[in-house]
């Protein structure tokens, strides 16, 4: 839904938005700007959720924590990209290549 939206003109305005979406020409406007490193690990665990792989890949390279975690959720970058679904099996894999641990709250 969220792409459609977008497609239908629906501005994206937050780093994590374009991050979640996997929208990487967005992403990278937004990554001109400078962002915090709580913006970048906010972007970087959103793409994690969305089991966008090149997305994380940038992010990372732009210094996101492999190992970030968010205010509103639980676990870290890995633990959300765990979730059964075949890109976010990928990502973790790619993640735990990377030094990724879960968090605390993981089993």
């Amino acid at each position: 839904m969220a792409h459609r939206l977008v497609g239908r003109g629906a501005a994206v305005d937050k780093l994590w938005h374009a991050a979640a979406l996997g929208l990487l020409p967005r992403l990278d406007e937004l990554l001109a700007a400078g962002p915090s490193s709580d913006q970048l690990d906010e972007a970087f665990w959103q793409a994690c959720h969305g089991g966008q792989r090149r997305t994380t890949e940038r992010l990372l390279r732009h210094g996101a924590d492999v190992n970030a975690t968010v205010g509103y959720a639980r676990g870290t970058a890995l633990d959300v990209a765990v979730a059964p679904d075949t890109r976010r099996v990928l990502l973790a894999t790619w993640l735990r290549d990377r030094g990724a641990r879960p968090g605390d709250s993981a089993a």
